[in-house]
Formats: C-alpha cells, sequence, structure tokens
C-alpha cells in the first residue's frame, strides 16, 4: 500500500466526455509520477529516520487485476461465486473511512465483469450514502468506456518531459512513439535545418546494380515493408511549442518510390540523376527520410538508388536494410519488427552526463586550442578522393604489435596532422559505432547508432611508436564509456568552438554475397556508396573485396590541391607502417621532413574557377 494524490480537475458536467477523457489523463499522470509505482513507499516510511507527520488516507482503492481459474480438465471456478476478491470478517476492525476493492471475474458468457466491493465502518456512512457512492462509481466507469478517443499522455513518452498540449498536437491513430533525440541526430538536425548550404550534405546513397528480373510493384512494397518492420526509418523530426525538437515515429507510412524508363542511359548520367536526387534533401519534418528510385536502364539492366537522411541510420544500418528489402521482395511478410533504437535514444537520454563532463574535460586538459587545417573555411559541395591499398599486411603487423588497427590507424594519423599543424599535441574526430552496448543483437540494428567524438593525441621528441600506440589506446579506454556525449557538449565545455576538421572513419561495407540467398531470383551484385563529407578532410578506413585495408582520403578540392593530399596519404601510410614495424623509434623520427603543410588552393575569381571547370569538362551541365 501507498499514498497517492490524484487530481481529476472539476467541470461543470462531470459525465462529459472531454472532461472524462481529461480526467483519465490526468489521474494517469499522477499515478505515472508515484516512484517504483510504489513499491519503496513500505521501506521508506517505516525504516527511515524521518518524521512522517502527513494525514493517514482515509479511503482505500484496491484493484486486484483479473482473475482467470484457467483451463485445467481436473476443476474448474464455479464462475460468479462472488467469493473472490476482499473478504472480511464483519468483527474486524476497518483501518479506514472507506474502502474499495475491485476485481475482475470471468461473467458467466465468458467476458469479464469489474466487480467491486465496498467496506465501511458502522456508523461512519449510511447505506443511502454507499448507494449513491455507488451509482456515481458506476456511472464514472460506463463514461470512462464509452469513450470512443483516448489518445495519448506524457508518461508514455518518457524520458522525454511533454506537456499534454505537446502529445495532443502529435497524438493521432498512426502515433506509435515520440523519441528524444541522440547526441548526433540534434547536431545533424540543427546543421540541416538552420545551414541553407547543407540541404544534401547529410544525405546517404547506395546505388545497387540488380541481376534478374524485378517487379517494381513488388520492390516497393518491400520498401514499404521495411519502414514496418523499421518504423524509425519513416521518423520525422518535430519542433514543440518551447523549441525542442522530438523524433516521431508513427505507422502506417509508405515508402516512396520511383520507378523511371531509361533504356540507354549511361553510367555517368545515372551517377548525375542520383546525385540531384540526393541534393534535393529532405523536409525533416515531414518524412520518411528516405525514398527509392528504380532506374531500368533497358537490356534486363536495373541500378535500384536508396536515398536516405544520415539523421535516421548510419553506415552499420546498410546492411540489415538490404537484407530486409530483399527478403521482403522474395517473401513477403516473412520478416519481423526489430527494436532497439527507440530504447538506444531512451537510454541514452536518461543518462547521467556529469561524469561523462569529468572525464571528457580530463582527456582535453591543457590542450592549446583546436587543431584545424581550414579555419575559417565553410564545406564545399566538390570534394574528391584518393585512395591506396595497403601493400602490407597491417592486420598482421597490428597484432604482432599488440594493437587494434584501429589504435594504429588513429596514431598514425594523429602523426600526419601533427605534421601538417606542426604540432605534437592534436586532436581530431573519430566516428564510433555507438554499439558497443550490452544489448543482443544490436550489430543488426537500424538507426543513427554512430557518434563522432574527439581523438587527442601527443607525444614529445622522445616518445617512442610504442608508447605513443600505448597512450592512444590508454585515450580511447578512458572515454569508451562515454563516447555518447555530443559533440557540441564536449567542445561547449572545452572552452572552443570546433576543436577539428579532419576525421577517421573506419568504414562498414556492405558485403554484396551476403545479401543474396539460395534461390533468390533478385541479387545486388554491386554497391556504390555516395555522400558529401562534413570536414575538409577525412580519413576512410576500408576493405577490399579480397580484405585487404584500403585508405581513402576525402577532400575539399575547393580547399586542397590533389597532389597535396596524395602526399599526406603517403605520408599517413609510412606512419602506419612505422609505427607497428619500429616499436622503439622515436615518432619524430618515422616521417622525415613530417607531412609538410597542405597549401590552400591560391585565391581566384568566380569567372576563372568557371572557365576552368569549362576546360575540364566542356560536356558537363552548366546550371542546374
Amino acid at each position: 500500500l501507498f499514498p497517492v494524490t490524484v487530481d481529476p480537475g472539476t467541470a461543470a458536467d462531470p459525465t462529459a466526455p472531454e472532461y472524462l477523457a481529461a480526467a483519465l489523463k490526468a489521474v494517469k499522470e499522477d499515478l505515472a509520477r508515484v516512484p517504483d509505482n510504489g513499491v519503496s513507499y513500505g521501506a521508506l516510511r517505516h525504516l527511515a529516520q524521518v518524521a512522517f507527520d502527513a494525514p493517514a488516507p482515509q479511503v482505500l482503492f484496491n484493484y486486484l487485476g483479473r482473475f482467470d481459474a484457467g483451463t485445467s480438465a481436473d476443476w474448474q471456478l464455479a464462475r460468479t461465486t462472488g467469493q473472490l476478491g476482499e473478504k472480511r470478517d464483519p468483527r474486524m476492525r476497518l483501518p479506514r473511512a472507506l474502502e474499495f476493492n475491485a476485481i475482475a471475474e470471468p461473467a458467466a458468457d465468458g467476458a469479464y465483469e469489474l466487480v467491486t466491493a465496498v467496506s465501511w465502518p458502522e456508523g461512519v456512512f449510511t447505506d443511502a450514502d454507499i448507494t449513491t457512492l455507488g451509482t456515481y462509481y458506476r456511472e464514472a466507469l460506463t463514461g470512462l468506456a464509452a469513450l470512443e478517443h483516448g489518445g495519448h499522455s506524457p508518461s508514455d513518452f518518457r524520458p522525454l518531459t511533454l506537456t499534454q498540449d505537446d502529445v495532443d498536437a502529435l497524438d493521432g491513430p498512426a502515433l506509435r512513439d515520440i523519441l528524444p533525440l541522440t547526441p548526433l541526430q540534434e547536431g545533424l538536425y540543427f546543421h540541416s535545418v538552420y545551414d541553407d548550404e547543407a540541404t544534401g550534405r547529410y544525405v546517404e546513397q547506395q546505388l545497387l546494380t540488380l541481376e534478374g528480373e524485378v517487379d517494381p510493384a513488388r520492390l516497393a512494397a518491400a520498401a514499404t515493408r521495411l519502414l514496418t518492420l523499421h518504423p524509425n526509418l519513416a521518423a520525422r523530426f518535430v519542433a514543440l511549442a518551447d523549441g525542442r525538437v522530438v523524433c516521431v515515429l508513427e505507422s502506417g507510412a509508405e515508402a516512396p518510390f520511383t520507378t523511371l524508363d531509361r533504356p540507354g542511359i549511361t553510367d555517368d548520367e545515372i551517377h548525375e540523376l542520383a546525385e540531384r536526387d540526393r541534393r534535393a534533401g529532405f523536409d525533416l519534418a515531414a518524412g520518411p527520410l528516405m525514398r527509392y528510385t528504380l532506374i531500368r536502364a533497358g537490356a534486363g539492366r536495373h541500378v535500384l538508388v536508396q536515398t536516405v537522411h544520415h539523421i535516421v541510420a548510419d553506415g552499420w544500418s546498410v546492411p540489415p536494410m538490404l537484407r530486409t528489402l530483399l527478403a521482403e521482395y522474395h517473401a513477403p511478410g516473412s520478416g519481423y519488427a526489430r527494436g532497439g533504437f527507440p530504447d538506444h535514444a531512451r537510454r541514452l537520454a536518461a543518462r547521467d552526463d556529469e561524469a561523462s563532463d569529468r572525464v571528457w574535460a580530463g582527456e582535453l586538459a591543457g590542450l592549446a586550442g583546436p587543431s584545424l587545417i581550414a579555419e575559417g573555411h565553410t564545406p564545399s559541395e566538390h570534394f574528391a578522393d584518393v585512395a591506396v591499398t595497403a601493400d602490407t599486411d597491417v592486420d598482421a603487423a597490428a597484432r604482432s604489435a599488440g594493437v587494434p588497427l584501429s589504435v594504429a590507424v588513429h596514431s598514425a594519423w594523429a602523426l600526419t596532422l601533427g605534421g601538417i599543424l606542426h604540432s605534437d599535441d592534436v586532436v581530431f574526430g573519430s566516428t564510433v559505432s555507438g554499439r558497443d552496448a550490452d544489448v543482443p543483437g544490436i550489430e543488426d540494428m537500424v538507426g543513427l547508432f554512430i557518434n563522432t567524438v574527439p581523438l587527442r593525441a601527443r607525444w614529445t621528441a622522445t616518445t617512442t611508436a610504442r608508447e605513443l600506440l600505448a597512450s592512444v589506446r590508454a585515450h580511447q579506454s578512458a572515454v569508451l564509456p562515454h563516447q555518447h556525449v555530443s559533440l557540441a557538449r564536449i567542445a561547449r565545455r572545452a572552452g572552443t568552438g570546433a576543436l577539428f576538421d579532419t576525421l577517421v572513419v573506419f568504414d562498414v561495407a556492405a558485403d554484396v554475397h551476403a545479401l543474396s540467398r539460395p534461390g533468390d531470383t533478385l541479387v545486388v551484385t554491386d554497391i556504390v556508396n555516395e555522400g558529401s563529407p562534413h570536414y575538409p578532410l577525412t580519413l576512410v578506413v576500408e576493405r577490399t573485396p579480397e580484405g585487404a585495408a584500403r585508405f581513402n582520403l576525402i577532400f575539399d578540392a575547393e580547399l586542397l590541391r590533389e597532389t597535396d593530399v596524395r602526399g599526406i596519404l603517403n605520408t599517413f601510410t609510412r606512419n602506419l607502417t612505422g609505427l607497428l614495424t619500429r616499436p622503439d623509434t622515436p615518432v619524430d623520427d618515422l616521417a622525415p621532413g613530417g607531412a609538410g603543410r597542405a597549401e590552400p588552393v591560391a585565391p581566384t575569381t568566380l569567372s576563372a574557377l568557371f572557365d576552368a571547370a569549362a576546360r575540364r569538362a566542356p560536356a558537363a551541365t552548366a546550371v542546374t
């Protein structure tokens, strides 16, 4: 037993459906605010050394639940006996002025009926009083049961703090959930909505080459089924009255699906078409934030373009998304709903970040300033890349050195960045999977689990390769439980604006062979990933089909020259090899001369840039 205060409100007509609906939600919220559903009250009341001077409740309400005798063949409960629920010897003293004990009993017709026993001490109430009270009670229950539209209330969406007006503005038959944004979602939302230049910057694409007979209607239905199984893919992001943004999940969303008949279309034309679609972006308040375009190129050639806003899915999500899409195409309805992301978002929102703030403050203490190669530069839409495949087995070398490849790559990039900036104390971005929680199946969940966090590395003239690897590994271990914190929060508490403008990413590419199953009539033979980086320099660690490490350096072509970027990549690979094969060598000796500074492109005029672009690609479209 525990005390509770409820306030259903007042109304001129307490039987009005509008009042009953509001009263129902108000009482529901009052009960939801009781800590631990009242379980802890007894221990706190009788064992805590505190004075308790509140008046004892005079009314007890006890709902005993639904009673079912089961289906045993040996015996059956005689129905409507009236012997279930609270029974008391009339000579027993009642500790309260009024008690309601309710239970749902099986009725003769197989349904259930609510039976309530009302008890009161003799002399406190008359029989007429109880009859009147019982009539009110029955009328209120009848009115509540007759409500056609109940609706949600704020406690349905914890840990979000919402008002009933917030909920009513979003409520409807399709509403499934309202979620807080994850730290990275907050950042992506801000840049997507308030940065006019970022329309397609956070939109990712997969261009899938299909082999086999394609049924467009069936494929469109499979795409919609994907949204049903993973409703967070159909999310929309809505600003509340107080300016906070929430993620709204609703049922019944259909995947936008367009079929284009373009016989003879070339690969370049397909990429141009897909790029225009990517740059078109999405309306985050509308949803779904993904769409499909099927291009029928003739002669049995098909390309499916999957366009997804990064705010609803990360790169780790692509393989399970494609597996689900193909499975639903071949066997409609064979999939089952997979949860995970809503619980992940709520778990992050419920965390206490004070301990994380202390860890990040300690890791960044004494940092002289940000590590920027292009301070003040606005990202352009013209990115290029250079890549190199490791000519040695870096995985084996990392094992021999006793460190994960991730530690070696981050250490090598730190040295490379230090050479560019002429610094021995650098910080850069590291994309983490966000899937390290001990949750079954988290590696196959769909959503935005990743986050970008700072990685700081520092060394001296005498620091050896072994020591740098150990320090970077120690840093990663220290921040591992705190990688959920938003980059904006970390930077703000570090007292800086942007901490870095280079990034290291370990890519998780979809294995096309793993997407097909025996007997499939439609298979994916190739996948091309397209996107627009946020930073002027991003190192992506990929895998070749043979499993070798491949290092792809994506750069802003309006800021950096390709020759400079190739030099940076060569320096990185030398640093990586040196760190893993020369453990006792001072790190300053691993890449003599350093990386050199990547000089920005010389200032020029718009007309000169236009002329240069025309000379490079005279057949390209000038204006779209």
